[in-house]
């Protein structure tokens, strides 16, 4: 049984990259036993328009990925991510309606999604969305940065795999045609400049329950499936060992989608007390621990040997919550069973869940 892999998300200020900052804080990580960085550029800041992929942002990656690989780090650009700290973001360019699509008489809903606030490019506005999936300028502009920024980085030293489409599942949803020539057109445009390059993509709550980008469906197109486990639609959570949501997904998303799969550890707070917190997450409420450092230390030691038993291909460290800027409530809590210990489940049943993922998804925590 092979160690999973340990992945650290990287919360980077794009904007004023600090190279010589950067390079020490790499190799930290590698002194930590971090193997591999999620890195995540911006997508308004890499694609400032649709024709217009930013030479400045191409040039600062190459310089993260060089400096990665002076510590033995491996790199997985996200291309596409579309959230940052439970929040969607996106550039201008790409929220609006399809107004060309609505006058040749291709769609009939010009708006799909709106009035959910989101970071349009890094200010909270609220969305006034077309199909991201099924609008043909958008789609083309979408493939252009896969294009070019696979095109040149794929083949350095440093990059590992490639992670796609981030957050799409709590950005809209759409019909099986379009999910389904959407993904393809995505994978076909990668294959071209990339053509044995793993490829990653996020699971997500909506993929498990309902979303027309199924587990079984993104199985198809890519190598790695990685768990969000910051899912608010858990019930109970707080009532759970911590290392309970990884476990138990991990055992699901596996079973559903036969393919590795990676754990994205929900995120805690390093913090004096112990304490649950509740904080907004993709307009829902979502249930966090604050831990005294060497609890946190010791958390994530427990869950990567839990992940390890189970099976996982990887983990990875979340950006601490204390970064996502928001107005918080705090709800007091003790947490019980401190050595974080999640029981062993029962294998899953993949053909009942798909059968109603709602009802299994609720019966799987209440079983747990």
């Amino acid at each position: 049984m092979t160690t999973p892999v340990q992945i650290a998300a990287t919360d980077l200020a794009w904007q004023q990259l600090d190279m010589g900052l950067v390079r020490e804080g790499f190799a930290r990580e590698a002194e930590r036993g971090i193997s591999h960085l999620l890195i995540a550029p911006p997508w308004h800041l890499l694609q400032p328009s649709a024709r217009q992929i930013d030479r400045v942002l191409m040039a600062h990656l190459e310089q993260l990925f060089d400096a990665a690989q002076a510590v033995k780090l491996q790199v997985i650009p996200a291309l596409l991510s579309v959230r940052r700290n439970g929040m969607l973001m996106l550039p201008d360019w790409h929220n609006g309606p399809d107004a060309i699509g609505w006058l040749t008489g291709r769609t009939r809903q010009p708006v799909r999604t709106t009035g959910t606030l989101a970071l349009i490019n890094d200010r909270v506005q609220p969305l006034n969305l077309a199909d991201p999936y099924a609008t043909e300028s958008w789609r083309t502009a979408q493939l252009l940065l896969l294009r070019t920024v696979i095109g040149y980085f794929d083949g350095h030293a440093a990059v590992s795999h490639w992670h796609i489409g981030d957050g799409w599942s709590r950005l809209a949803d759409t019909t099986e045609h379009h999910a389904e020539a959407w993904i393809q057109a995505v994978h076909t445009t990668i294959r071209r400049v990339a053509p044995v390059t793993p490829l990653m993509t996020t699971v997500d709550g909506p993929n498990l329950l309902g979303h027309t980008l199924t587990v079984e469906r993104l199985a198809r197109f890519f190598d790695v499936l990685l768990v969000d486990c910051a899912m608010p639609e858990i019930p109970q959570r707080s009532a759970l060992r911590l290392s309970t949501p990884a476990t138990v997904l991990i055992a699901l998303v596996a079973g559903l989608g036969q393919r590795p799969v990676v754990a994205q550890l929900a995120p805690l707070v390093a913090d004096g007390t112990r304490h649950w917190e509740q904080i907004v997450w993709h307009q829902q409420q979502l249930t966090i621990a604050h831990l005294p450092a060497e609890d946190v230390e010791r958390y994530y030691e427990t869950v990567i040997g839990v992940l390890r038993q189970n099976g996982a291909a990887g983990v990875v460290y979340p950006v601490s919550a204390a970064a996502t800027g928001h107005n918080r409530h705090t709800q007091m809590q003790h947490i019980p069973n401190w050595d974080t210990v999640a029981p062993q489940t029962e294998t899953i049943d993949a053909e009942r869940f798909r059968h109603n993922p709602l009802r299994a998804f609720a019966q799987l925590w209440r079983d747990v």
